[in-house]
Order: C-alpha cells, then sequence, then structure tokens
C-alpha cells in the first residue's frame, strides 16, 4: 500500500539560493529512482513538504531530511497509508510562496502534529492545488 507524509522544517537559508537548487537536484534523482512523488513548498523561513510511495522509502527518507544541514527543527505533521496518489506528476515539485498564493503561507504556517485531522488534509489538498495549477501552467506555456 501507498503512504503519505507530510512534514515541516525551517529553512537555514533564504529563498532563492543554490541550496533550493541543490535540494531539487538531489531530490529529483532519488525520488525518480525509488518512486516516491511529491511537492515542496518554501516560503521565505519555512519548508512544507508531502512526499508519497513506499512506507519505509518515506520513513528512510524523512529521517534524512531530518539531518539535512540546510534545514532544522523537522517536525512531522501526518503521514498515513493512502490509496492513491496526489502528486503522480512530480518526482519533485516545488513552488515558492507569495502574496498570490490566497493565505496558504498563513495555514501552513498553523499546521503542527495536533492540529486537527480535517485542517491536516486540508493542507495537503491545497498543496496538491498549487501543484495542479503549476502543472496546467507549465502545459499551456505560462509558469
Amino acid at each position: 500500500m501507498l503512504f503519505r507524509l507530510l512534514y515541516r522544517a525551517k529553512a537555514n537559508y533564504p529563498p532563492f539560493t543554490f541550496h533550493d537548487l541543490d535540494i531539487l537536484r538531489t531530490a529529483t534523482a532519488f525520488n525518480s529512482a525509488n518512486d516516491v512523488t511529491g511537492f515542496l513548498i518554501r516560503d521565505e523561513y519555512e519548508y512544507f513538504q508531502v512526499l508519497e510511495g513506499e512506507r519505509q522509502v518515506l520513513l528512510d527518507l524523512a529521517h534524512r531530511i531530518a539531518k539535512d544541514g540546510r534545514i532544522y527543527g523537522y517536525t512531522d505533521i501526518w503521514s498515513g497509508e493512502i490509496e492513491a496518489r496526489l502528486f503522480d506528476l512530480w518526482s519533485m515539485g516545488f513552488h515558492i510562496l507569495g502574496q498570490a498564493d490566497n493565505g496558504l503561507p498563513y495555514r501552513l504556517s498553523l499546521l503542527t502534529p495536533w492540529t486537527t485531522p480535517t485542517l491536516k488534509q486540508r493542507a495537503i489538498r491545497d498543496i496538491a492545488q498549487v501543484a495542479i495549477d503549476k502543472y496546467q501552467g507549465a502545459t499551456s506555456g505560462h509558469s
């Protein structure tokens, strides 16, 4: 069965630096080789990521991410078995949050392990919508 994991972590570096590019390169290669899909969102201070794949692969990956020197304060927000992937088009999608993201930065900033399951699932759906919007923009010639 498939597994999904949502985490947050503080960024040690500001957005738009080579650190984000390095994360994307490394993650794309690993995820493609290990049938992991997902989407990484960041704002000025934090990363939020949803990952999907085989349970043990994701747990091992989360352990490595938590030790990555480019982040600190890694926190698992939600994990569990799923019926189908939401991010099957993305081995590693990425988006930097901005003002056009309609309150998503604020909603994500409220997530903790103790947030209600309904709000956690809403956050995952919101991230999936960002992924869909990015995909549609890329396929229509807009990014």
